[in-house]
């Protein structure tokens, strides 16, 4: 996989939440395999709590279906499906980087960070199952899931960077 700035490095930096001082997900997480995939792409606006008020079922859903299209194509031009790792139980960790800017793409970039849930981390959590990073999103086979908000300041730094790695 190509090295990329954009994504945490847990040798460099350790838990991506607390830098190895300590926290919930150090305490679930295990040592060995970690898997970093970057998503150079944003949710669209209409994932957003807030955004999708009187839209369409179907536009909605057919965003969830784009972003995860998008996780599932980015995972497969850092490493063929063969070459990708595999976790029976993992610790999945989210890190959604947008910027401060306001293109009027229509791309999430949220005001107030409790506003971005469910609905964007879904898509790249089942691309992870389709490319069988993971066996399923389950309970039993997903121990903890993490999201951290990063303002960036360039557009071209946004996106979402994932972070599997193997639970105890």
């Amino acid at each position: 996989m190509p090295d990329d700035d954009r994504v945490p490095d847990p040798d460099k930096y350790g838990c991506p939440n607390c830098n190895g001082d300590g926290c919930n997900e150090c305490r679930v997480a295990g040592s060995g395999l970690v898997f970093n995939l970057f998503v150079p792409v944003l949710a669209p606006r209409l994932l957003s709590p807030n955004g999708s008020r009187g839209e369409a079922h179907q536009a909605v859903s057919a965003a969830k279906v784009a972003l995860r299209a998008d996780t599932y194509h980015a995972a497969l031009s850092a490493a063929p499906q063969a070459a990708l790792p595999r976790f029976q139980r993992a610790v999945v960790s989210f890190c959604y980087r947008h910027s401060f800017k306001r293109p009027g793409d229509g791309l999430y970039r949220p005001d107030d960070p409790s506003n971005l849930g469910g609905d964007v981390l879904k898509g790249p959590m089942d691309a992870l199952v389709d490319l069988e990073v993971l066996i399923d999103d389950d309970y039993e086979h997903v121990a903890l899931v993490t999201l951290q908000i990063e303002r960036v300041a360039e557009l071209a730094d946004e996106g979402i960077a994932i972070m599997v790695r193997e639970a105890d």
